[in-house]
């Protein structure tokens, strides 16, 4: 089914780059340059802060290391962290733990992880929320 899946996938490809007169103008180039104008905005304000991103190609995530904050938290702390980031401040992550087994988990650090495909009215708005760490 996957070989399918890739088949229908390329097929819409082609359709559009039809349409649209030329991949330069497609959907996914759209897609990839606002995802990398949002990551490039989060970066920024998360260094504003002195959090340590993490910049990478070809990606909808940013791995932001907040070590440099010296939040203390109880347990685990890329869980505690996440959670108290979305009661508090609203502002919605993954801890980087959750893709270790439970022998590597240290390995994850402070590091939290942030989609960048959001609206930019959402990605302006977490801007704000992050600056507002300091």
């Amino acid at each position: 089914s996957s070989g399918i899946n890739a088949e229908y996938g390329a097929g819409g490809l082609e359709r559009e780059t039809r349409l649209r007169g030329g991949l330069s103008e497609s959907y996914s180039r759209w897609f990839s340059r606002t995802v990398e104008r949002n990551c490039a905005k989060l970066s920024a304000a998360f260094r504003d802060v002195g959090c340590v991103p993490f910049t990478r190609e070809g990606g909808f995530f940013l791995v932001v290391d907040t070590a440099p904050m010296n939040w203390a938290f109880q347990g685990e702390y890329g869980l505690e962290c996440v959670k108290w980031l979305t009661a508090e401040y609203k502002l919605a992550t993954l801890p980087l733990s959750v893709f270790y087994g439970p022998e590597n988990k240290a390995l994850s650090g402070k590091c939290i992880r942030v989609c960048c495909a959001k609206s930019e009215c959402t990605i302006e708005r977490a801007c704000s929320i992050i600056r507002s760490l300091k």
